[in-house]
C-alpha cells in the first residue's frame, strides 16, 4: 500500500427528479430516447445548409457548423439547445463538405484537420483528425447554453454540480480552474449537462491524449474538451459523440453503459462468477486490510464470531502476510483472502524500503521508465522508479518475473489479490530504445498481464481506483468510488493531522481519526452533490469501494452518511482491522454486515436502474435495482421523510418489506 497514489413515448418530457432505468437484457434505455431501426432508417438523410451540417439524431437534428465545430440540436419537441460553442481557437476556412451515405466529411487545411460526422446508435458523432504532431484542438466547448443546470462529471462515483453554485465555481474548492484528463482523473472517459428539460452526454471512446477543463464564466461552468494530436501517442483521431438525453442526472452513464454493451466491452459480474465462483464470495463482503491480531487465526475466529458472515481480507506488503493457517482458516469462514502487491514500482533490492519494490536484476534498474530526456522516472514519492509494462511484456523473462512473484505472494494459498495502481488511469510514455511505448501501448500491458491473473491464475482480481477501460479483467476497485479533491494529497502528506506509517502494528496513516476540513468533506462526501454515474454504468460488472486509505472509520464525523451511502449504492464498506479494532468497532461493523450482505447477494449482480432525488434539497435519495429486485431509500437530511427518519435507511427486497437501518443507532463495540 505503500506506492499507491496514485438514462412509452420515444420523447417524452420528463422532470430531473424523474428515474432513469435500464430494462436489463433487453439493451432499451428508458431515460436516453434510442431510435428502433425502422425509426432509424425513416429519417432523412445528411443535409447542407449555409455552412451547417444537419445529422439527424435520436431526438432531434443536430447542426454542427463546418467552420468553427460548433454542435447545436433542434430537438423533437421544439427545443433549440447549444450543446457545444465553436472551437476555443479559429479554425479558418472550411474546405467542401462530401457526403457519402450517412456521413459528412470536410478539412480545415489551415490547422491541417479533418473532420467527419455522422449518425451513430442515436448519437451525434465526430471524428476529428490531426496531421501535426503535439498540435491541439480546445472542443467542444460545453455548458454554454443558458438552460444547462447541472454538469455531471465522473470523478470517483461521480459528481453532480449545479452550474451556478458559488462553491464548485471556485478555483481553490471547486471545479473552476481545474483540468481532468480523462483517463488519469475520470473514472469514466464522459461528462455531461442538464438542459432545461434535456440532458446531455459527451463520450470520447479513445481518450488518450484528452481532457476537460473548468471555467467559471459568470459563475457558471463551463467545460471544454482538450486533445493533444501525435503519432507516437497514437492519437491522431480524436472522436466525441454526442447524446440528447432525457434531464436525469445519470443519464451519462446510462449513455456510456450502452456504448459499452454496443461494443462488447461490458463484462458482467455474473460471467465472471462462471468462470470463477470464488468471484461470488464479493457478494455482501465487506472489505478490511488488516494488521496485527486481526491477521491471525485467532483473529479470523473472532470476526466470525461476531457474525460477519463475509469478508474480502487484505494484508499489506510488511513482512509479516497472512501465514498459511490463518488463511485456511479464512477460506474455511468463506472469506476471500489477498496480499497487497504493485508491478509499477521498483528500487535497489539492497536500500528498498517495501517488498514490492524489490526486484531482482535486471528489473532493477533495466526496465525503468525513461523521460523523453533521457532520464529515468522517479517513482512513487521519488523512490526508485516507474517500471515499464512494456520491458516485463515484450519477453518470456519480463513474465516470468512476475509470475514468480504472484506465486510467491500466493504461496499461502491465498485465494485473491490485490495489484495497485495498474487499473488506475496514471498511464506512461516510456522513451528508453529498449523498451518503448505510448500510454495506450502501457494500457493493453497492463489489461493483459491483470487478465493472467483473474484468468488462467483464477484468483479474485482487484486494483486502485479503477478506470472503466479495466472493468472486464478486474472483479473490484479499491477507490472507485472516492471523488478525490486536491486538497486531500496535502492533508495527508501531513504526518502529524494524518498519521504516519507508525507504530508498525496500528499505523496512524490508517488509524488515526481525521476530521476533514469543511471543504473537503464538502467536495468529496456531501451527498447533496454525489450522484452514482459509476454505479449506472458498471454496478453489475465489478464491485466499487472507497480508497484504501479512506477506511470506514478514518472520518468519524462522516460515518453515517458514508454508511448510508454505501447502502444507497449498494456497495460494500472499506474497513481497517487490527485487534484492538475488532473489540471496539466488531459488534458495529458486524451489525452493519448483516443488514449489508442480504442486500449485496440479491442484487450485486444486477444494474443499477434508477436513481432520483425525492426532496427539492436532494437531501433524501432513492434507487433502484434491476427490476425492483432492490429498493433504496436513504434520508441524508435533518427531518424525517414521511415515515423515514433522519440518518436513516430503507430498503426493500423484491416482494419483501421495508427493512431498516439507522447507523447512529448501532452498538459502539
Amino acid at each position: 500500500m505503500t506506492s499507491r497514489q496514485s438514462a412509452g413515448k420515444r420523447r417524452r418530457r420528463r422532470t430531473a427528479l424523474a428515474a432513469a432505468l435500464v430494462v436489463a437484457g433487453a439493451g432499451t434505455l428508458c431515460g436516453v430516447a434510442w431510435p428502433s431501426a425502422s425509426e432509424a432508417s425513416a429519417r432523412p438523410e445528411i443535409r447542407l445548409d449555409a455552412g451547417k451540417v444537419e445529422i439527424p439524431v435520436s431526438g432531434g437534428t443536430a447542426e454542427v457548423r463546418a467552420d468553427s465545430l460548433a454542435v447545436n440540436v433542434r430537438a423533437d419537441d421544439g427545443g433549440e439547445l447549444t450543446l457545444s460553442a465553436p472551437a476555443t481557437q479559429p479554425l479558418g476556412r472550411p474546405g467542401p463538405v462530401k457526403v457519402s451515405g450517412r456521413t459528412a466529411s470536410w478539412t480545415l487545411p489551415e490547422h491541417g484537420l479533418s473532420v467527419t460526422a455522422a449518425a451513430e446508435q442515436g448519437r451525434l458523432r465526430i471524428t476529428v483528425h490531426g496531421t501535426r504532431d503535439d498540435s491541439t484542438l480546445s472542443w467542444p466547448v460545453t455548458g454554454t447554453d443558458r438552460a444547462a443546470s447541472q454538469v455531471q462529471l465522473p470523478r470517483g462515483e461521480g459528481l453532480g454540480v449545479p452550474v451556478a453554485d458559488p462553491f464548485w465555481n471556485s478555483d481553490s474548492t471547486g471545479l473552476a480552474g481545474h483540468s481532468y484528463d480523462l483517463t488519469a482523473d475520470l473514472t469514466m472517459p464522459l461528462w455531461g449537462y442538464t438542459l432545461g428539460g434535456h440532458g446531455v452526454s459527451y463520450l470520447v471512446p479513445q481518450p488518450a491524449g484528452s481532457s476537460v477543463a473548468f471555467a467559471s464564466d459568470g459563475g457558471r461552468l463551463r467545460g471544454t474538451g482538450l486533445h493533444t494530436f501525435s503519432r507516437r501517442a497514437d492519437t491522431t483521431d480524436y472522436t466525441v459523440t454526442f447524446a440528447l438525453t432525457d434531464p436525469s442526472p445519470v443519464a451519462p452513464a446510462l449513455d456510456y453503459r450502452r456504448w459499452l454493451t454496443d461494443h462488447g466491452r461490458l463484462v458482467t459480474l455474473k460471467s465472471k462468477i462462471a468462470a470463477n465462483p470464488e468471484v461470488g464470495k464479493l457478494l455482501g463482503a465487506f472489505h478490511a486490510y488488516t494488521w496485527g491480531t486481526a491477521r491471525t487465526a485467532q483473529g479470523i475466529a473472532q470476526l466470525q464470531a461476531l457474525g460477519l458472515s463475509r469478508l474480502w481480507l487484505g494484508y499489506d506488503a510488511d513482512g509479516q502476510p497472512m501465514d498459511a493457517q490463518a488463511v485456511a482458516a479464512a477460506k474455511r469462514a468463506g472469506y476471500l483472502v489477498g496480499p497487497y502487491d504493485s508491478f509499477a514500482n521498483g528500487q535497489d533490492p539492497k536500500t528498498s524500503d517495501a517488498p514490492t519494490s524489490s526486484w531482482p536484476s535486471p528489473v532493477y534498474p533495466d526496465f525503468c521508465v525513461h523521460e523523453q530526456n533521457g532520464q529515468v522516472k522517479a517513482g512513487f514519492h521519488d523512490r526508485g522508479c516507474y517500471l515499464s509494462s512494456q520491458a516485463f511484456e515484450q519477453s518470456a523473462e519480463g513474465r516470468r518475473y512476475l509470475a514468480e512473484r504472484t506465486a510467491q505472494l500466493t504461496a499461502n494459498g491465498a485465494n485473491s489479490y490485490f495489484l495497485d495502481v495498474d487499473a488506475a488511469g496514471e498511464l506512461f510514455d516510456d522513451y528508453s530504445p529498449a523498451h518503448a511505448m505510448n500510454q495506450s501501448q502501457d494500457q493493453a500491458n497492463r489489461l493483459a498481464r491483470m487478465r493472467r491473473l483473474s484468468g488462467p491464475d483464477k484468483l479474485v482480481l482487484g486494483s486502485e481506483s479503477a478506470g472503466s477501460w479495466a472493468s472486464p479483467v478486474i472483479a473490484f476497485s479499491h477507490g472507485s468510488a472516492t471523488p478525490v479533491a486536491d486538497g486531500l494529497w496535502p492533508l495527508e502528506r501531513d504526518k502529524a493531522a494524518w498519521g504516519g506509517y507508525a507504530p508498525a502494528g496500528a499505523p496512524g496513516t490508517f488509524f488515526k481519526p481525521v476530521t476533514l476540513p469543511p471543504d473537503l468533506a464538502k467536495a468529496m462526501f456531501d451527498p447533496v452533490y454525489r450522484i452514482p454515474l459509476y454505479e449506472t454504468a458498471l454496478h453489475d460488472s465489478q464491485v466499487n469501494l472507497d480508497r484504501w486509505e479512506l477506511s470506514y472509520n478514518k472520518f468519524p464525523a462522516l460515518e453515517t452518511d458514508r454508511a448510508l451511502l454505501a447502502m444507497l449504492y449498494n456497495t460494500p464498506l472499506n474497513l481497517v482491522l487490527d485487534g484492538p479494532a475488532i473489540t471496539a468497532q466488531g459488534k458495529r461493523l458486524a451489525e452493519l454486515q448483516r443488514y449489508f450482505a442480504p442486500l449485496h447477494q440479491a442484487a450485486g449482480t444486477s444494474p443499477m436502474t434508477g436513481f432520483r432525488w425525492l426532496t427539492p434539497d436532494h437531501r433524501v435519495q432513492q434507487t433502484t435495482f434491476g427490476d425492483a429486485v432492490l429498493q433504496v431509500t436513504a434520508n441524508f437530511g435533518t427531518t424525517a421523510y414521511g415515515s423515514l427518519p433522519p440518518g436513516c435507511v430503507d430498503a426493500v427486497l423484491k416482494g419483501g418489506r421495508p427493512q431498516r437501518l439507522c447507523p447512529t443507532a448501532l452498538p459502539a463495540g
